[in-house]
């Protein structure tokens, strides 16, 4: 799925680019509207909600540190196990 290859100093980049371009965009899994921009003294970070990807840049330090988000599967949008869009069952 991604590479090795790359740092957390270019996933910070990358995290960077997918927020600004994406609408509050994941590098890890692409989705739209699932991240968050923290910001917390010199510590810069973007997490995703849906897959827990996190990149975080410290300022003071000079350090990038990331973390990979899951694999998501296909699950239900509700604990009833129902999509959002269906109605539930009538008894």
């Amino acid at each position: 799925m991604h590479t090795a290859e790359r740092t957390a100093a270019d996933w910070f980049t990358e995290a960077q680019r997918s927020y600004a371009e994406k609408h509050q965009g994941c590098p890890w899994c692409n989705g739209q509207h699932r991240v968050h921009r923290v910001v917390q003294g010199a510590k810069i970070k973007f997490v995703c909600q849906r897959c827990d990807f996190q990149v975080y840049f410290d300022a003071q330090t000079k350090r990038y540190q990331f973390i990979r988000g899951e694999p998501l599967s296909e699950v239900s949008e509700t604990m009833l196990g129902y999509p959002i869009y269906q109605d539930a069952p009538s008894n």
